[in-house]
């Protein structure tokens, strides 16, 4: 086998190779052509509950307001999702209540206390 002849065999072997190669660029500049469409971000808002009741208790609550959310058309775990815990205190009563009057908001507001109120106010807010 001659020099001429092992080069013209050694340039049919790389051939495929270049093909493939040429091939492979113009698969690429081809899929470069078309524009590219980008997922957009879609906002996932989270709802914190947190009540003192067990989840029983305040089921037809969160009910409505799961609902009221469907109709403006939010869809939850696309849109939204309601992080839910139940703190499950216990409940005391309050003790002591006062009475506090703001007598400057009173006046801007347009609003005459009754005298018989203003002296069971415990305090009196200038």
């Amino acid at each position: 086998m001659t020099r001429s002849s092992r080069e013209s065999s050694s340039r049919r072997r790389s051939s495929p190779a270049i093909i493939r190669i040429a091939l492979a660029v113009g698969a690429l500049l081809y899929a470069a052509s078309f524009p590219a469409e980008a997922q957009h971000d879609v906002k996932v808002y989270r709802i914190g509950v947190l009540e003192i009741v067990g989840a029983a208790s305040s089921n037809v609550n969160l009910s409505a307001f799961r609902q009221g959310l469907r109709e403006l058309g939010y869809v939850e775990g696309q849109n939204f999702v309601i992080e839910y815990r139940s703190a499950n205190l216990p409940v005391e009563p309050p003790t002591k209540f006062e009475l506090a009057i703001n007598l400057k908001t009173a006046k801007a507001l347009g609003l005459t206390i009754p005298p018989a109120l203003l002296q069971r106010a415990d305090y009196l807010v200038q």
